[in-house]
């Protein structure tokens, strides 16, 4: 999962880059395929209404940029953000057509109001050969739904016969039975996964700890 803290300014952006280079950030990826999996998605939490955008670039001498923005007005929990990179392809795409980088951006223009380090999240960046959605889709009622997220004292868990936070390397960190809400103020901020059990189903999600 990326956590986006702004700048204040436009056209900020994390981006996957060689180590040293320009852009801070961990290893060139894959080269995007776009003919064989045209649609590019990923996740995002924000907490206020917001464009969401993808910049594809690549890593040769020649560098094409293009970039595709979706508004987000769902608030407050994981949407799922897809992106038609069907037109991104060679021939067809008159400024390369080939990409090995991607880059993630919210607010682009400042338009959402986005301030100084104001917060957003991102998570799951896939490509796929078919559709997944319509272009923006909440997650499915499988997931739990961690509540408030981000959390600074407490999370809500109505109806849970049985709470389990862990860290990310599945550690048991917390462990609450038939309660309504879980004490988390003593966590490190970071990110946990919660896995509640109501009735007999056990249901799992993600909680950002600040």
């Amino acid at each position: 999962m990326g956590k986006y803290t702004s700048n204040g300014g436009a056209n900020g952006e994390l981006i996957t880059e060689e180590s040293g280079a320009a852009f801070t950030a961990s290893t060139i990826v894959p080269q995007f395929d776009f003919s064989v999996t045209p649609y590019l998605s990923f996740k995002v939490w924000v907490n206020k209404p917001v464009t969401a955008s993808v910049e594809l670039r690549n890593s040769g001498w020649y560098p094409s940029f293009r970039t595709k923005t979706r508004s987000v007005t769902t608030i407050n929990q994981w949407v799922t953000v897809e992106f038609n990179c069907s037109d991104l392809v060679p021939g067809n795409d008159p400024g390369w057509g080939t990409y090995d980088r991607v880059g993630v951006l919210f607010d682009k223009d400042l338009t959402g109001g986005t301030i100084a380090n104001d917060v957003y999240y991102f998570d799951d960046i896939k490509l796929s050969s078919t559709t997944l959605t319509t272009g923006l889709s909440a997650e499915t009622a499988a997931k739990f739904v961690v509540c408030p997220n981000p959390a600074t004292n407490y999370i809500l868990t109505p109806n849970a016969q049985k709470v389990t936070i862990t860290d990310l390397n599945g550690r048991i960190l917390k462990e609450a039975f038939n309660a309504e809400k879980v004490d988390v103020h003593s966590l490190a901020n970071g990110v946990y996964i919660v896995k509640a059990t109501v009735d007999n189903v056990t249901k799992v999600g993600k909680l950002i700890k600040e």
